[in-house]
């Protein structure tokens, strides 16, 4: 955990990559070092988020992973619903300790319905 003592102080690391990419910059300091760097790693990809990991640098960064990694998004649901597709099928889970209720979109033969759906 960092911890400030100023909070108008901005926290990051310096990277100097040698075999990894730049995919972000800070643009808030002067020296614009890199922000995000991604790097080959066994099958896979490494990436490193420079800084502290709120909201506001996550957020934009999850949505470079989801397209890079080819991740399409998901059915949208309300808070504390979850919706995955697995084979052609949509599951909906309910992790709120209340009932919620949403339109849902289904499809059909070149037309679409809303079905209103209810957690019993």
């Amino acid at each position: 955990m960092v911890t400030r003592s100023r909070p108008d102080c901005i926290v990051y690391e310096v990277l100097e990559p040698s075999t990894a990419t730049v995919v972000a910059r800070f643009t808030n300091v002067a020296d614009h070092a890199p922000a995000v760097t991604i790097n080959k790693f066994g099958k896979g990809n490494a990436i490193y988020l420079a800084t502290e990991s709120n909201p506001s640098a996550i957020g934009p960064l999850m949505n470079y992973i989801d397209t890079i990694a080819g991740i399409q998004p998901g059915p949208k649901t309300p808070e504390g619903v979850y919706a995955r597709v697995v084979d052609g099928r949509t599951l909906y889970v309910n992790t709120s300790q209340q009932t919620v209720s949403f339109l849902l979109m289904v499809q059909g033969k070149g037309s679409s319905a809303i079905v209103p759906m209810m957690e019993p």
